[in-house]
C-alpha cells in the first residue's frame, strides 16, 4: 500500500497521496495550479499499478457555449467539457457560474490531429462561496 502511495506521490504537483482505509482507495490532494489528468496518472504508475476509475473535486468557473458546458478550473485554468447533471443545470439555470464540481473525468481519443477536452462527469455540483 505505501509503495503507491510514493508513486502518486512523486506524480507532478501532488501535495500528498494516502489510503482511504481501503486497500484499493486513495486520496491524493493536487496543487489548485495543476491538473492532473488520468493519463498522466496512468503513465506515473503504470509499472507497478493501473488506474481503475478517478472521481475529481474541482473549482472554477462553468459557461454554456454553443449548446455544450465548458468548465474551466480556478487557478490551473485546465478547460473541460462537462457531462452535465441536473445539478449543474438548475445552479446555471440560477445564474451560478462559479462552482464546485465533483465527478470522474475521462480523456477522450485523439480525432483527426486535434485532442478534445478531458470530459467531466458532474455527479455533484455546488455553489463555490
Amino acid at each position: 500500500m505505501r509503495d503507491i502511495e510514493d508513486a502518486l506521490g512523486r506524480l507532478d504537483g501532488v501535495k500528498y497521496a494516502k489510503s482511504d482505509g481501503a486497500k484499493t482507495d486513495y486520496l491524493v490532494k493536487v496543487l489548485e495550479t495543476k491538473v492532473l489528468l488520468p493519463s498522466a496518472i496512468n503513465k506515473g504508475v503504470a509499472d507497478k499499478y493501473t488506474l481503475e476509475s478517478t472521481s475529481y473535486t474541482i473549482s472554477g468557473t462553468v459557461e454554456k457555449k454553443d449548446k455544450v458546458y465548458l468548465f474551466t478550473a480556478r487557478a490551473s485554468k485546465q478547460q473541460f467539457t462537462l457531462k452535465e447533471s441536473d445539478d449543474l443545470k438548475k445552479l446555471v439555470a440560477d445564474g451560478k457560474s462559479k462552482l464546485t464540481l465533483t465527478g470522474p473525468v475521462t480523456e477522450p481519443e485523439e480525432k483527426d490531429g486535434k485532442k478534445p477536452l478531458p470530459v467531466f462527469e458532474v455527479k455533484e455540483a455546488k455553489e463555490t462561496k
